[in-house]
């Protein structure tokens, strides 16, 4: 009787790996000074696991007194002037992008400049925003544009293929403090956005998978077989 539940155990294994895999995001993301063109590490970089993209309900916007209200820990003053989005891999021709990347010129009220990091967040078509990426810290100063940085991004599994929206959280980097909302209402360059994830932009596959044992190793599998677990108590276990 034991042996027959382990062997149905290992037969659920693939269907069970899919399914909560299904129910994450998984994405690789760097950033780095505009000016530097081509991110040396992008491929060395670890991914971001994060939960299952949030499709439906409300959407929160800024508000313009939000925008206009800064948090004064830092005693400084910084927004994001402009931002870019450029569209760079679609393996299948279809019109939407599993890899872009936004630039974003911040600017500062600081007379000395300061250092800011940004919080990016994905609405599929009007959804609630998901953050997906947190970028590294950059000095800004003044009204140049020669401090642009850019925060380039990969997504491999979660995201089907829609419009999507961009918002840019702006932060201070040393107190953390809120600075600027910028999003699709301020920039229609951050709005409808052709995207999905590289699993659906190529025909091929890519193969991505998420390693680790985790609460999937087989030898914890044999083990809840051997108990006798219920089906049920097995999927709550994986929770």
């Amino acid at each position: 009787m034991r042996l027959t539940l382990i062997i149905i155990l290992f037969s659920l294994l693939p269907s069970l790996q899919a399914e909560t895999i299904q129910n994450m995001r998984v994405s690789t993301s760097v950033s780095y000074l505009a000016a530097e063109k081509i991110p040396a590490d992008f491929y060395s970089t670890e991914a971001d696991v994060m939960p299952a993209l949030k499709k439906f309900g409300y959407r929160k916007e800024a508000q313009q007194l939000e925008k206009a209200v800064q948090n004064k820990s830092c005693g400084c003053g910084a927004f994001v002037f402009n931002a870019t989005t450029i569209l760079l891999n679609d393996l299948d021709n279809d019109g939407y992008y599993h890899r872009f990347k936004v630039v974003i010129d911040a600017d500062s009220t600081d007379l000395y400049g300061e250092w800011v990091y940004a919080k990016l967040y994905l609405s599929l078509e009007g959804g609630p925003w998901n953050h997906y990426a947190t970028s590294g810290d950059f000095f800004i100063k003044g009204h140049t544009s020669g401090d642009e940085f850019v925060v380039e991004t990969e997504l491999a599994e979660g995201f089907p293929a829609g419009y999507y929206d961009i918002r840019i959280e702006l932060f201070d980097a040393n107190y953390d403090d809120w600075l600027d909302t910028y999003g699709p209402h301020d920039d229609g360059a951050l709005n409808a956005i052709p995207l999905e994830d590289a699993e659906r932009d190529d025909d091929y596959g890519y193969g991505y998978s998420i390693s680790g044992g985790g609460s999937f190793g087989w030898l914890l599998l044999a083990s809840l077989a051997v108990l006798g677990l219920r089906r049920r108590c097995f999927h709550s276990s994986l929770r």
